[in-house]
């Protein structure tokens, strides 16, 4: 198996990947597109590489389906293909894309079946062999499973073509209609073709010219029923959880586990660092006016109250939970969730601690995705109070920058300033780091 997969992927996989570049003449923004998803991936920014693969499919880029296909079912071809920094690595091996033949085989059918007419594209020679390839593993994949998971990749089909444009309708209506990739049904490709001529006059013509064919090959009740089933229809929510495979269902809640457990021991690393043993959850309960008692770090009756009257106010207007369902939630002991959602209000009642905490959250991902914009106005308030560790903290982003949403550019002055004024405040270990800033960034002379 793995010598056909390599012989596979030196007739043509490695050409696809590296013909990008060269084929933007021919296929336009589709293939510059394709050449983004791949160079995330080679950074290693593997989440964003699937989004944008995700994206350019939903486009109707026949690559990106084919790729899909490939990082769902563990396919060789990352192992093989050349890039700038070597090969690429083995989904596997990313820690973040596991099997799931049920996705992979979702995506090789939407790409087999890829309509090149319905989307108006002139496909190059490398499209052309994404759609060859994507059809033999959409056989090799049916032979692994059973008839339960390919039924289940069946649906996932027209969930993702359900939820496009008409064009989308139109591909589902065809698929049915003559069986490539669906179970062939008249009643389902009818219902399709009319929801399809009924949401753009672009596609009228088209739609009602396979409505004809259709029609002349079905009963009164089959014509009848498909009409009722259009009237019926509604688009399933995008991306809601619904929609999901199992595995897909187990990876997203593995990572949100993971993601609460290293938010818990970031904050649990975060507050030794205070002074005059200040405890963030009785000085921030505190600040929110819920009376924790004595700020000592001793998590009493008193400040298990105090928690019990916070977690009543994060569910007191939801409607949906009953008053049994509201007084089940206030436990006393507060969860990585509600810990969160504590120091970010109370940062936002500009409490100074939580001000700090809520910053570093922001700059590192904890709990809450990475704000440069916000990492820094929460640390510049909590600055304002006389924090030296907001400074030093201002500092060390401002050195080294951050990255993602909003992000905040290194800036030299800015660093030296709020390293300096740490110091000033009396925190020494940014007096080293003010000085090998001073060095590193000095010019180099004789």
């Amino acid at each position: 198996m793995r010598t056909h997969k390599k012989k596979t992927l030196r007739n043509g996989l490695i050409g696809l990947a590296l013909g990008g570049v060269s084929m933007m003449a021919l296929t336009g923004p589709a293939a510059a597109d394709y050449e983004d998803a791949l160079r995330a991936y080679s950074g290693q920014n593997y989440s964003d590489a699937v989004d944008l693969w995700r994206r350019y499919a939903a486009a109707g880029d026949v690559k990106s389906k084919h790729t899909l296909g490939d990082l769902y079912s563990h396919n060789e071809i990352f192992q093989l293909v050349p890039t700038a920094k070597g090969s690429l690595v083995a989904p596997e091996e990313t820690g973040q894309i596991g099997v799931d033949n049920i996705e992979a085989l979702a995506w090789y059918i939407l790409a087999a079946n890829h309509d090149f007419e319905s989307y108006n594209q002139s496909p190059s020679f490398a499209e052309r062999h994404a759609q060859i390839e994507a059809r033999k593993r959409v056989h090799e994949l049916q032979g692994l499973m059973s008839n339960r998971e390919v039924r289940s990749a069946e649906k996932r089909v027209i969930n993702m073509l359900s939820s496009g444009s008409d064009t989308d309708l139109y591909r589902l209506g065809k698929m049915f209609q003559t069986g490539a990739g669906l179970e062939k049904n008249n009643v389902e490709a009818l219902k399709f073709y009319t929801l399809s001529s009924s949401r753009n006059s672009f596609s009228n013509e088209r739609a009602l010219q396979q409505i004809a064919i259709v029609e002349s090959r079905m009963s009164k009740k089959e014509k009848k029923l498909a009409r009722e089933r259009a009237d019926e229809w509604q688009p399933p929510e995008p991306e809601s959880k619904s929609d999901l495979t199992p595995a897909e269902i187990k990876k997203k809640d593995e990572l949100s586990r993971l993601k609460l457990l290293s938010a818990s021991d970031a904050l649990a690393k975060i507050e030794p660092n205070f002074e005059n043993n200040d405890h963030l959850i009785q000085s921030a309960l505190a600040a929110l006016g819920m009376n924790p008692g004595k700020v000592d770090g001793k998590e009493g009756p008193q400040t298990r109250a105090a928690i019990r009257r916070f977690q009543y106010t994060l569910v007191e207007d939801d409607k949906k939970m009953t008053d049994e369902e509201k007084q089940n939630t206030l436990t006393g002991k507060l969860t990585t969730l509600q810990t969160v959602k504590l120091i970010e209000i109370a940062a936002k009642r500009q409490h100074p601690r939580s001000m700090y905490v809520y910053g570093i959250m922001n700059a590192q991902g904890i709990g809450v995705p990475v704000n440069g914009e916000k990492s820094v106005k929460f640390l510049k308030g909590s600055a304002s109070f006389g924090s030296a560790l907001a400074h030093n903290a201002l500092g060390r982003y401002f050195r080294d920058g951050i990255l993602g949403e909003k992000p905040v550019s290194p800036n030299r002055g800015l660093a030296s300033f709020h390293f300096g004024q740490a110091v000033a405040l009396g925190h020494e270990p940014s007096r080293s780091e003010l000085l090998k800033l001073e060095y590193e960034f000095a010019p180099v002379t004789e």
